[in-house]
């Protein structure tokens, strides 16, 4: 019976220490997780999507303000190669609102198809504007004159303008 209860008394000890080294160690790597989430900015990417999904704030409006300077710089620097980087740019960006507008779907072009133009006045523009820059994208040697590449900006121009995203 003494064996017996020794047996059990090492065990608590045992058990004892095991919790208190498992609760150190748990302790460790969920620091280690933490600090390497604030380390990415993960959690800053995740709020903007909450507060785009929410609808509070004008953050969308805010970032896509931001990134329709930067094509609209592209654009006025000239150059085929400026012209092309705008155009994606813009492409990936209307892509990234069809996104944030509820349209889900395997790729930009099922995307494009399912908004309508009572949803967006000039969705056949903005398709035709894709259609480019995926040409741009898979054909180096495409090369693009001024008014192409004025007329297609313009039309994601107008179509961030349509979800009040830029004035």
């Amino acid at each position: 019976m003494e064996f017996i209860q020794t047996i059990i008394n090492y065990y608590h000890s045992a058990e004892l220490y095991l919790k208190t080294a498992s609760a150190a160690i748990s302790a460790l790597l969920a620091a280690g997780i933490i600090y390497c989430v604030i380390k990415s900015g993960y959690h800053h990417w995740r709020l903007d999507q909450l507060v785009d999904a929410v609808g509070v704030g004008n953050l969308s409006r805010q970032r896509s303000a931001r990134v329709w300077r930067q094509i609209k710089k592209l654009l006025e620097k000239g150059g085929a190669d400026n012209w092309r980087m705008a155009i994606l740019e813009a492409d990936r960006s209307m892509d990234d609102l069809i996104k944030m507008s509820g349209y889900r779907a395997a790729t930009r072009e099922e995307r494009l198809a399912q908004v309508s133009a009572a949803q967006l006045p000039n969705i056949e523009e903005i398709r035709q504007a894709h259609r480019l820059a995926r040409r741009l994208e898979q054909e180096e040697e495409i090369m693009l004159d001024e008014q192409t590449a004025y007329q297609t900006i313009g039309a994601y121009q107008k179509a961030f303008q349509e979800f009040g995203l830029i004035d």
